[in-house]
């Protein structure tokens, strides 16, 4: 996660939002277990807030698509 929200933070000049597709999602689940992918643990939501607030200064869930893919707002 951490090269991603990187370059999001590179990307936005003030903010950004970000629907995340949670560790509970049928295609992130698809997605994180492809070969060379890195460890399913490290893909969950707790560990995108977590690098999300190393980069950007206020970290929010605005709202969500479905429970496995909830909204965030993240401002710098």
């Amino acid at each position: 996660l951490a090269p991603i929200i990187e370059r999001l933070s590179q990307l936005a000049r003030r903010s950004a939002i970000v629907e995340f597709p949670t560790e509970h999602d049928a295609k992130a689940r698809k997605w994180t277990s492809m070969p060379g992918r890195s460890t399913r643990s490290a893909y969950s939501v707790e560990a995108f807030r977590c690098e999300a607030q190393r980069r950007f200064a206020r970290v929010e869930q605005i709202g969500s698509v479905t429970p496995e893919r909830p909204v965030f707002l993240l401002q710098k």
